[in-house]
């Protein structure tokens, strides 16, 4: 068997990908090296599952990223729990694009955003606000051309804010963290084995 990572595709020579992050949470750490949790309360943790009594994750096939209001109980500060990438530097190319999967359902009040700083985390501002999707996982794709190319300013943290407003919310999954200046289309996959295509 032969598994062609799209991130590296011979369908991109003429096209490189540039990877700012990749991250899978598989990793035998706590936390990646380099990633950072900050929280007021419970805040986020890796997981196989990560439900609870009153908030259901539907199955995943691998370890995720999990912020759980409802775990907490009814005195859990869950308006600040941030997941926050290491700091990245997107000036390499003008169009890069985060992509996650990602499971938020927005239960009893909680919300969900993509945020970026650019003071070490000083201040935060929403680049996209997460609509409800209780249906199951999806995949997000989220551009960031705004914040990259060589203008852009340097360095840069991107954070997932899982907020409960106040409540006794329900909570956000996320995993496979790609930010990158693009993915490759499996129908452009080339295979060279034994001196041909």
């Amino acid at each position: 068997n032969f598994w062609v990572d799209p991130l590296t595709s011979l369908a991109q020579w003429e096209h490189p990908i540039v990877t700012a992050v990749k991250e899978d949470f598989d990793g035998s750490e706590f936390l990646p090296a380099g990633w950072q949790i900050h929280s007021q309360g419970n805040g986020w943790f890796l997981t196989t599952d990560g439900s609870s009594a009153s908030w259901t994750i539907p199955a995943w096939d691998s370890r995720y990223a999990c912020s759980n209001d409802d775990r907490g109980g009814s005195g859990n500060n869950g308006c600040c729990d941030y997941l926050v990438t290491p700091a990245l530097d997107l000036r390499e190319s003008g169009d890069f694009r985060l992509f996650f999967d990602s499971y938020f359902d927005g239960a009893y009040g909680e919300q969900a955003t993509v945020e970026l700083s650019d003071d070490g985390g000083n201040t935060w501002f929403v680049i996209r606000a997460l609509d409800p999707n209780p249906a199951g996982w999806e995949i997000i794709d989220i551009g960031l051309s705004a914040f990259s190319g060589p203008g852009g300013a340097y360095p840069v943290w991107i954070a997932f804010h899982a907020d409960d407003n106040g409540e006794w919310a329900s909570g956000w999954a996320v995993d496979n963290i790609v930010i990158a200046n693009g993915l490759a289309d499996p129908l452009d996959y080339y295979l060279f084995l034994d001196g041909a295509f």
